[in-house]
């Protein structure tokens, strides 16, 4: 079933500030993350307009945004884009003094280095899974592997943040 203008701008609205964080992440640039965004629904509606059709749209959509990333990423000879957020585990119901606030955003940005210096598959899989929620198949799709690569590498960057970790504070 083919989508019409309205499905379609509905779509890319809901799917818009995955799209955006998920770029920005991998280039640490606002202008450069819309352009992904805008260029990701031009070719969307191009592919509908001539007929295709796909049935798992939103992992196509994350999959050539993906791909248009590494196309900057290489452009600007560059080899690694950058994560610019990571989620912390579970919020506690204590209150949060100012030295509780202040260690959870030093935890931050220390788990952010540890995300950045991780390879650039390791950084996109633990991005889409951790922050952005997607299960394995999705992962998969959008980054055109299987899903025992995409645990493999989920794996080893979590590994690699673990060991990173206790390695700083045992120190």
């Amino acid at each position: 079933m083919m989508m019409n203008q309205v499905a379609f701008n509905t779509f890319l609205f809901d799917l818009r500030p995955k799209l955006y964080r998920f770029s920005l992440s991998l280039l640490k640039r606002h202008e450069a993350a819309e352009d992904v965004v805008q260029e990701v629904g031009f070719r969307l509606w191009k592919g509908i307009r001539s007929g295709a059709d796909h049935p798992r749209m939103e992992a196509l959509a994350m999959c050539t945004a993906k791909n248009l990333c590494i196309d900057v990423l290489r452009k600007n000879n560059r080899r690694e884009g950058y994560l610019k957020e990571a989620t912390l585990g579970h919020k506690t119901q204590t209150l949060r003094t100012p030295q509780i606030i202040l260690e959870e955003k030093d935890t931050h940005a220390f788990i952010c280095s540890l995300i950045d210096r991780l390879p650039l598959q390791q950084k996109m899989c633990i991005r889409l899974r951790d922050v952005e929620g997607y299960e394995l198949s999705e992962i998969a799709d959008i980054l055109e592997s299987d899903e025992g690569s995409v645990r493999t590498n989920l794996s080893r960057a979590r590994k690699k943040i673990r060991e990173q970790m206790l390695q700083q504070w045992n120190r």
